[in-house]
C-alpha cells in the first residue's frame, strides 16, 4: 500500500489555494443566469449548501489519480452556489441525478473509477459534528469506525485523515481514507468538503492567503545554482523553488515529490494541457521523453512547448515515489534557460531520502 497522505495533502493544498496557478485544463462551466441580488460562494444563509467531491476504488488505482483529483480540486470556484471547476484530459461529465450533482468519469479504468459531485444543506447549528457526521459516513462505507469524542479532529489529523483551509470563498475540508470494501478489496478514498465560513459559529471571513505558510526549510538535495538564478519561496507541497528572471519573462522551477507519482502518460498529458496542447497517446510517449542521469539515477526528460509557454519537466524515481523538477515560463524564456536547467540536473545529488 502507498504511504503518499502527508504529500497528497500538501499536494492539494496548495493547488486548490491557487498557489502558483497555472492555466486551466479543458473547462466545463455550470451555466446558470445570476440574479441581481445573487451572492456569489459559500453563503452562510438558510439555504446554504455544502459541496463535495468524492473519489473511491482500488487503492493503487485511486493513488494513480491524485495529481489529477487534485488538480480537480484545485480549479473548483463556485458561482452563484454552484462549482464551477476545469476538467483534467480525457475526464468526461455526466449528467447527475437526484443523490448527484454530477459525475465525473475517469478515462481507462478498470474498474472504472468516477467522482461524485453532490451537494447537501448546510446545518450551521451543527458545529463541527456536521464535519464529524460526513466524515464518519465515508469512514463506513470503508468498513472505519465512526470517530467519537471531543478530540476526533486531532485524531483525524493525526492520522493524515484530515486537512482543513481556508480558500477565497469559504473552508475545504480535504479527506484520505484507507478500508476494506466488498467491491474493491483494498479501497481508497479522496475527498473534498466545500463549506461556508460560518460552519464553525462566526461568519468571519477566512486568512488571506498571504497568511499560509510557506516553506523555509533547506532543499532535501544538493545542487548548484545556475548563473543569474535565484531560490525562490516555497510553500508545503514544494521541496524547492528556484526563479530565472529573462527578458523573455520568468522561468518558474519547482521541486515536487509525490508517493505513487502517477503514470508517465497521464502526467506528460497533464502537463501539455496546461500548455494549451493536445493529450498525447501511448504510442507518441516515447518521442516526449529523453533519458537522463540525476545523481546516478537513471531518470526522463520531457520537454514540452507551446505557442506561449513551455514546461521542462526531469522525473527521477525513488523506490515507489517520484521526483518532479519541473520548469515552466514563456516559450522563448525556456529555450533560453533550458542549458541551465540541464547544469542544475546534472548538479543534483541526493544526500539522504526525503521523508514522506
Amino acid at each position: 500500500m502507498l504511504k503518499f497522505a502527508p504529500r497528497l495533502f500538501s499536494l492539494l493544498l496548495l493547488l486548490t489555494c491557487g498557489c502558483g496557478r497555472e492555466e486551466p485544463i479543458h473547462q466545463y462551466t455550470v451555466e446558470k443566469p445570476r440574479k441581481a441580488n445573487e451572492a456569489t460562494g459559500l453563503a452562510g444563509g438558510a439555504d446554504a449548501k455544502a459541496w463535495f467531491f468524492k473519489l473511491n476504488g482500488p487503492a493503487d488505482a485511486v493513488g494513480d489519480r491524485v495529481m489529477q483529483f487534485a488538480e480537480l480540486i484545485r480549479s473548483v470556484t463556485l458561482q452563484s452556489g454552484e462549482p464551477v471547476f476545469d476538467l483534467p484530459p480525457g475526464w468526461e461529465r455526466q449528467s447527475g441525478n437526484a443523490m448527484r450533482y454530477a459525475t465525473l468519469v475517469i478515462p481507462d479504468t478498470d474498474p472504472a473509477l468516477e467522482v461524485a459531485v453532490s451537494s447537501l444543506p448546510y446545518a450551521a447549528e451543527m458545529g463541527d459534528q456536521y464535519e464529524l457526521a460526513n466524515l464518519n459516513r465515508w469512514r463506513g462505507q470503508l468498513g472505519l469506525d465512526a470517530l467519537q469524542g471531543a478530540d476526533w479532529r486531532t485524531q483525524a489529523e493525526d492520522h493524515k485523515e484530515l486537512l482543513e483551509f481556508p480558500s477565497q470563498e469559504g473552508r475545504i475540508l480535504l479527506v484520505h481514507l484507507v478500508g476494506e470494501t466488498k467491491d474493491f478489496g483494498n479501497t481508497r478514498m479522496l475527498a473534498a468538503m466545500f463549506l461556508p465560513t460560518s460552519s464553525k459559529g462566526t461568519s468571519a471571513a477566512p486568512p488571506a492567503m498571504s497568511d499560509i505558510p510557506v516553506r523555509t526549510a533547506p532543499a532535501p538535495f544538493q545542487y548548484t545554482l545556475p548563473e543569474g538564478w535565484e531560490v525562490a519561496s516555497g510553500n508545503s507541497v514544494r521541496l524547492a523553488s528556484f526563479k530565472a528572471t529573462t527578458d523573455d519573462g520568468v522561468v518558474d522551477v519547482s521541486v515536487t515529490r509525490f508517493p505513487g507519482g502517477g503514470g508517465m502518460l497521464d502526467n506528460i498529458n497533464r502537463w501539455r494541457g496546461q500548455v494549451k496542447l493536445e493529450p498525447i497517446d501511448e504510442a507518441e510517449l516515447e518521442k516526449s521523453m529523453s533519458p537522463i542521469d540525476v545523481g546516478g539515477i537513471a531518470s526522463q526528460l520531457a520537454e514540452i512547448v507551446g505557442l506561449e509557454q513551455s514546461i521542462l519537466v526531469v522525473t527521477v524515481p525513488e523506490g515507489e515515489s517520484k521526483w518532479f523538477f519541473k520548469a515552466q515560463g514563456p516559450a522563448k524564456a525556456i529555450a533560453a534557460q533550458r542549458a541551465a536547467f540541464l547544469s542544475l540536473m546534472e548538479s543534483v545529488t541526493f544526500e539522504a531520502k526525503a521523508a514522506e
